[in-house]
């Protein structure tokens, strides 16, 4: 969830145009995506994304297949729209932090590179990637690193995954002094809620480790133990956080999953 769970966009309607080619004894798949998308993100608010354009290219050998992408969109998510639109009656101070922090037709890139490597016994895999979505979706580098082995039906394997925010996951807000009094208790109360979004932005590690058991033809069995740790003033990727939740504190989660084609 570090790496693939922070961005709202995950398909484009548009123009899609892929290109094999060799160099030597590598294949390559080169692929460039012109479109658009719109998505529902919770209750009634939407994730619009806008001039999206998309490039990758896929490198494969014998074992190893390295893939390379970069994504930029105009992305607009109106979640956080009313707030910002409070935020807007304050003032300068308020609308420069609206223009800061809301995801309004802000020009969004990911970059990324990942990896696999299977010789067949065993494998290694990794991808790392770079997000500015210039708001607080955030500023931010993730990556992730996993090992297995094969033995029979049953293959082992381990993981470790991080989030790092590169902006600050606070901010002083409105200067609530300056305001009259009458209004100041909702200055803060709005400084209180942006810095609740802040910590959205996730900053987190999790090591994870687990089993997999191709019991029968088309079917598999896997549990999976994650200890993960938000940092800092993080929430790291918890969502509906309640009262009493200690940041930078360790969460445990054990989970079973079955696959299967039919």
């Amino acid at each position: 969830v570090e790496v693939y769970g922070g961005s709202p966009v995950s398909n484009s309607d548009g123009i899609d145009v892929t290109y094999n080619w060799r160099a030597g004894g590598v294949k390559n798949m080169t692929q460039g995506s012109f479109g658009r998308t719109k998505v529902r993100v919770g209750g009634s608010a939407h994730a619009n994304a806008r001039q999206l354009i998309g490039i990758s290219n896929t490198t494969t050998t014998d074992h190893l297949t390295v893939r390379a992408s970069v994504l930029s969109a105009n992305l607009s998510v109106d979640i956080a729209k009313p707030l910002f639109d409070v935020f807007k009656q304050f003032g300068p101070p308020g609308v420069a932090l609206a223009e800061r922090y809301d995801v309004a037709n802000k020009r969004t890139t990911i970059a990324a590179i990942g990896f696999t490597y299977d010789p067949g016994s065993w494998f290694l895999m990794g991808e790392t990637g770079h997000m500015n979505a210039r708001s607080y979706l955030g500023k931010k580098s993730v990556s992730y690193l996993s090992t297995g082995y094969r033995w029979n039906a049953i293959t082992p394997f381990i993981t470790y995954s991080t989030a790092k925010s590169h902006q600050p996951l606070s901010d002083a807000g409105l200067p609530v002094s300056s305001y009259p009094a009458a209004v100041a208790p909702l200055a803060q109360n709005l400084n209180q809620q942006l810095n609740g979004l802040l910590r959205t932005i996730t900053a987190q590690h999790t090591v994870s480790t687990g089993v997999r058991w191709d019991f029968g033809r088309n079917y598999s069995l896997t549990m999976q133990y994650d200890h993960l740790r938000p940092e800092g003033e993080s929430n790291g990727t918890l969502i509906n956080v309640q009262p009493g939740f200690r940041p930078a504190h360790a969460v445990h989660v054990v989970s079973t999953m079955l696959d299967f084609v039919f």
